[in-house]
Parts: C-alpha cells; sequence; structure tokens
C-alpha cells in the first residue's frame, strides 16, 4: 500500500506536489502555466518553419497548419512538451526539495494548447536517516599539546640540515650510521633491474633500500662482505619478481655517523630569524600546537561523525550505494592521474579486475552513505542554513584561491548552476561544526580538548625556517629525514637503487677515507 505524504508549493511559475511510494521512490507531479507550454509551442513551430523543405513556401513562412501536416500535430505537442520537461524538471526538484539519485521516469498528464502542463516523475530519492543522539557525542582523541621531546626532536631536525659526517674507524654499521657499500641483487642466480650498485652510500634505518638489506648491514665493518637472503615486497616496482626470493652480495666500504651542531644562540641566529635557542623554542612550539590542534580536530571531526552515522537508522538501496563506488572509483582514477598513473596500470599492479575494486569500495560506500545522510538529517533537525551574505564571502574566497575576479567566479557559478551545490556545502561544514562544538571529546587522560579551529600566525619576513619546521611536525613523533646527494659520486647510484624514497637536504662530509 502506498503511503500518500505529499508536499506542496505554489510558485509564480510552479506548482509541485509530492507523493510518496514504496521503498524510496516518490512520484513528483509537476504542473506548468500554460503560457510556458504556449511559447515553447510557438518556439518549435518557428523551428520547424525554418528546417522544413515545403515547395511552394520559403524558409521561415512555412503556416503551422501545413507543418501539422507534415509532420503531425501530436508530434509537434510532443516535441514542444520535451522542451518544457526538461527545463522545468530540475527547477520542480529545487521547489519540491527532493533529492534524486537517478534519471525520472517521466509520464506527460496534461499536453494541450492553452492549459497548464501536467507531468509526474517517479524517481528515486535520497533517503532520510532517522537519528538516534547526536548531541554531545563522545569520544577520545590524542592529546594536542606539545610535549618538550617532541619539540626537542623537532629542534633534532633543524640540526640535521647543518650535521656533518665524520669516519668512523673503531666500530660497526650501527643504526642511523651511514653506510658506503657496493650490492649486487640475483634471482634464481640472474642479475635484475635495479638490483645492483656500487658505492651507494645509504643512511641506515631511513627506508632507502629494502627494509632486510638494510638491516643485514647493521654489525658490518668496514671491508666485510656478506650474502643477505631477501624477500622483494609484493608491491615492489617490478611487478614482475614483486614477492620473489632475491640474494644480495654487500660489502661495506666505510661507515660514517651524523655529528649534530652544537644548539646555542650562535647557531640559532645563523639559521634562524631568531637570536637565541629560547626564541625559536616559543616560536617553534607555538606553531606545532597549531599544527597538532589543526590533526586533532581532523581526527575528531572523523570520529564523531563515525559515531554519528553509527546510531543512524537509514535503508540504503543498492542503486545508491552503486552510484557512491562509482564516485569512489572516479576519485581513484582522478587521484592516480595527478600521481602520473591510470586505472589500467594501477590494476595491472594490483592484478586486480574493476569488479574486485568495486567490491573492495562497497564497504566504504556504505559507511560514506549513512554519514552524510546523517549529516543532512541533523541540519535539518537543526533547521541550519546560509545567508545570501556567507554565499557571498565564500565565493570571495573561492575566487582568492583561483586567483580570478569574483565577477568572473560568480557568473562561473551561475552558468554552470553550482549555487545550490555550494550552499549545501556551506550547511555541511556548518553543521559539522556544530556536531564537534556540541561532542564531548575528551583526551585518554580525561581533559576536555578545545577543537576551535587554529588560526595561523601572520607570518613575517624570515619565517621560512620555523614554518618548514613545524610542517615536520605532522605526526605525533618525529620523522627523521633522509639525506641525498651526500657525496657526487654516489649520485648516479640513485639511478639504480632497489627501492629509493624522496630525500631531503644532505649533511656536510668531512673527509673521505675509502680510496
Amino acid at each position: 500500500m502506498q503511503e500518500r505524504a505529499t508536499s506542496s508549493t505554489w510558485e509564480r511559475y510552479l506548482k509541485t506536489e509530492v507523493e510518496k511510494l514504496e521503498g524510496n521512490k516518490v512520484k513528483l507531479k509537476v504542473e506548468v502555466p500554460s503560457k510556458v507550454l504556449d511559447g515553447a509551442l510557438k518556439k518549435t513551430y518557428k523551428d520547424l518553419s525554418q528546417r522544413l523543405f515545403v515547395p511552394g513556401f520559403r524558409k521561415g513562412k512555412v503556416p503551422e497548419r501545413v507543418i501539422d501536416a507534415q509532420v503531425g500535430k501530436d508530434a509537434v505537442m510532443a516535441r514542444a512538451t520535451e522542451e518544457v520537461v526538461a527545463s522545468r524538471y530540475p527547477e520542480a526538484i529545487v521547489r519540491s526539495g527532493i533529492e534524486p539519485i537517478e534519471s525520472p521516469d517521466v509520464t506527460v498528464v496534461r499536453a494541450e494548447a492553452g492549459q497548464d502542463l501536467i507531468f509526474e516523475a517517479d524517481v528515486e530519492v535520497k533517503p532520510e536517516a532517522k537519528l538516534g543522539e547526536y548531541k554531545g557525542l563522545e569520544t577520545v582523541v590524542p592529546d594536542p599539546s606539545v610535549s618538550e621531546e617532541e619539540l626537542d626532536q623537532q629542534i633534532d631536525i633543524l640540526r640535521g640540515r647543518y650535521a656533518t659526517l665524520e669516519v668512523v674507524q673503531d666500530r660497526p654499521v650501527g643504526e642511523g650510521d651511514y653506510a658506503l657499500i657496493d650490492f649486487s641483487g640475483k634471482i634464481d642466480g640472474e642479475a635484475f633491474d635495479a638490483g645492483s650498485a656500487e658505492d651507494y652510500m645509504v643512511e641506515i634505518g631511513s627506508g632507502a633500500l629494502l627494509k632486510e638489506l638494510e638491516e643485514g648491514l647493521v654489525g658490518m665493518s668496514r671491508g666485510e662482505s656478506r650474502t643477505l637472503q631477501v624477500k622483494l615486497p609484493e608491491d615492489f616496482h617490478n611487478s614482475a619478481i614483486a614477492g620473489k626470493e632475491a640474494v644480495f652480495d654487500v660489502s661495506v666500504k666505510e661507515i660514517k655517523r651524523k655529528v649534530l651542531p652544537d644548539l646555542n644562540d650562535e647557531f640559532v641566529s645563523e639559521t634562524t630569524e631568531h637570536d637565541t635557542v629560547e626564541e625559536l623554542r616559543q616560536d617553534l612550539k607555538k606553531k606545532m600546537e597549531m599544527v597538532k590542534r589543526a590533526q586533532t580536530r581532523v581526527q575528531a571531526e572523523s570520529l564523531v561523525l563515525a559515531e554519528l552515522a553509527k546510531s543512524a537508522e537509514v535503508e540504503i538501496s543498492d542503486k545508491l550505494i552503486e552510484l557512491e563506488v562509482d564516485n569512489m572509483v572516479r576519485e581513484l582514477a582522478e587521484n592516480l592521474q595527478r600521481q602520473g598513473s591510470n586505472l589500467e596500470e594501477y590494476l595491472e599492479m594490483t592484478k586486480s579486475g574493476m569488479a574486485d575494486v568495486r567490491e573492495q569500495f562497497r564497504e566504504d560506500a556504505v559507511k560514506r552513505i549513512r554519514r552524510e545522510l546523517a549529516i543532512i538529517a541533523v541540519a535539518k533537525a537543526e533547521n541550519m542554513d546560509v545567508s545570501r551574505e556567507e554565499l557571498d564571502a565564500e565565493i570571495v574566497e573561492i575566487a582568492a584561491a583561483l586567483k580570478r575576479p569574483v565577477p568572473e567566479v560568480r557568473l562561473q557559478i551561475d552558468q554552470k548552476g553550482t549555487l545550490p551545490d555550494l550552499r549545501a556545502s556551506l550547511i555541511r561544514r556548518k553543521t559539522v561544526d556544530w556536531l564537534l562544538e556540541n561532542a564531548d571529546v575528551m583526551t585518554e587522560e580525561g581533559k576536555k580538548v578545545d577543537l576551535t579551529p587554529p588560526q595561523p600566525p601572520v607570518v613575517e619576513a624570515g619565517q621560512e625556517q620555523a614554518e618548514a619546521i613545524a610542517e615536520d611536525s605532522a605526526g605525533t613523533e618525529a620523522v627523521s629525514e633522509s639525506p641525498a646527494d651526500v657525496e657526487e659520486e654516489t649520485r648516479s647510484a640513485a639511478e639504480v637503487r632497489p627501492v629509493s624514497e624522496p630525500e631531503g637536504e644532505a649533511p656536510v662530509e668531512e673527509g673521505n677515507d675509502h680510496e
């Protein structure tokens, strides 16, 4: 039995009525004023008069009665009706407030000259989520404050940028050392591409080489050689040999250690815009706290929205899931394109088909749908809206980001009809902000977390160094950088390394005794 829950609005140009059908389907009944249909009919006759070739009549001068005889009066009306339905259906969607997820099944109820056009559209719409408790959602996040240990680690990263390398004579290779090595790898007795190098400088623990290969170097002394058994990773860049066992003959030619410069006011004044160590620590801590607070807010948002979605009840159709999977596949393709790859290469590398990828996305697609529908339900429950001033301010920000004139951006938005999307985006943002403001977000120690969006400080001339260090604090633990171009003679070896990562600035070497 169909449930009838109609919603009718009378506007100057359009009248809509919504009837709820079974599942997530609705019947949208639309009445278009007669003058709109009559205008479309007149335009259709004019177009046909220009296109038809009728003996005895010039183009554009063919009478309507002749066109009716040539084409058929019903065919002319059908053409005009099709044009009106196509142009007025999007307006009817906005006025009725429904959110279709598919193309409509349209039935024309009445199409007569001088009469209002009536048509009905059966269409599946986004379901409405039934919310559980959404105020005061509870979650736990790491403490966003910056410890002295974290601060020291980031300052050591700065010191590492000005480090020197000193030759080690009295001990074997250890973690963090730099080893100058020759290596030659084989699989089933055959050499393979990028499996060998000479005079290759590697920082132990940097991940520049295969993990087992780096670990095998620990404990080796200068002049020592070893044979190491290494299993190539499943995601090895050469898929033909990924996952296979390789044998590497490795020789250590030289060992060096990184020596950090002393941390004092002289070092700080020479390498940063600050004059003292204390000034550097205070400024760096402030920037690290800003970064960690932003990260904590992102994490809290993810957890709070997950709790919101978990408590919501919603009926999700296979159609909606497939549409979301389509979006996720499109996002994957765009990300791969930005990385210089494509879907075909990805499928080949992962040894999978498109059906496998879609199946892998399905579970996350359901989570995303449930989350977004729950956000929409909260927005409706709390009467979230945006003003024209807020929309204008957002357009100004978009124009600034694109470095284009505001009128040009506004015109493009109007032409593409994306203002409703922009409005929906702002409502979503306000709703999420509201959920976070009303959530109970604590640290593991039970301390209330301030989720106020951090305001970036004004960057003055000379602050680039401290800003760069602050960016290194993106994780809760410091991440050491891998120096590159350590020696002129090792640069060519970079082209044949088995596994390499993007590397940072190299320490300055002192001496080179391997020859």
